[in-house]
């Protein structure tokens, strides 16, 4: 877990040579997903939101064993975090209706002119 830790604080500080790993990182994702049969409206945005949200888990460790009364730096914490985020990513969390809202949302919004936006 210290190399990932390293890895992550490396882009926080903006290394370039970790945002270039970061680079490749989603290159490689990228490929997955054309092969995986999920489809996306922007490959890009959803594997950098994927990609940042387990990054999360590393840089926000201090929270996660606060919230779970557990240091996830020690094996046991580390697999109840894995496993949250295994069971997080087995299932939807919205329902079909609710994602055609949120798109619809989404869609007025950006069409929208900046003063109308909230």
């Amino acid at each position: 877990m210290r190399l990932q830790q390293y890895a992550i604080q490396s882009v926080m500080d903006g290394s370039p040579n970790a945002l270039a790993t970061f680079d490749r990182a989603l290159a490689y994702g990228e490929y997955w997903l054309e092969h995986s049969g999920i489809e996306v409206s922007d490959p890009r945005a959803y594997l950098a939101v994927i990609a940042v949200m387990k990054m999360s888990m590393f840089a926000m460790r201090d929270l996660l064993s606060h919230a779970l009364g557990q240091d996830v730096g020690e094996p046991a914490g580390w697999a109840r975090v894995i496993s949250a985020s295994i069971e997080i990513f087995s299932q939807p969390l919205v329902t079909p209706d609710l994602l055609e809202q949120a798109r619809k949302a989404l869609a007025e919004f950006t069409a929208s002119t900046p003063e109308e936006q909230p």
